[in-house]
């Protein structure tokens, strides 16, 4: 019964890590931007993105910030403008931002 319930939390565990959004090389590239900044740039698009699987609220934000930018580089973009980052009762974090193409 021990051995069931270690092998059960080591599966547990896995599932959770392997739900995690790692940073594309593409996402990497992605800078945030603050407000006077993004005038200087092509404007591509909204973008919400939201993440609630991870071990703590640090982890959701790491993990919905990595895939809001390879959103951003999906899209063609460059930089972002995030407008709101919150975290919700059941602790997601949810971001929602701007989406640029800027020269630098």
């Amino acid at each position: 019964m021990k051995a069931l319930k270690i092998l059960l939390t080591i599966i547990l565990i896995t599932l959770i890590s392997a739900c995690s959004v790692k940073l594309t090389q593409e996402g990497g590239k992605v800078r945030e931007i603050v407000g006077d900044r993004k005038f200087d740039c092509e404007f591509l698009g909204h973008i919400e993105t939201s993440f609630a699987l991870g071990w703590t609220s640090s982890d959701n934000r790491r993990t919905a910030k990595n895939k809001l930018y390879n959103q951003v580089a999906e899209i063609g973009g460059n930089a972002v403008f995030i407008k709101d980052i919150s975290s919700s009762a059941a602790a997601a974090t949810n971001i929602s931002s701007e989406a640029y193409k800027c020269p630098f």
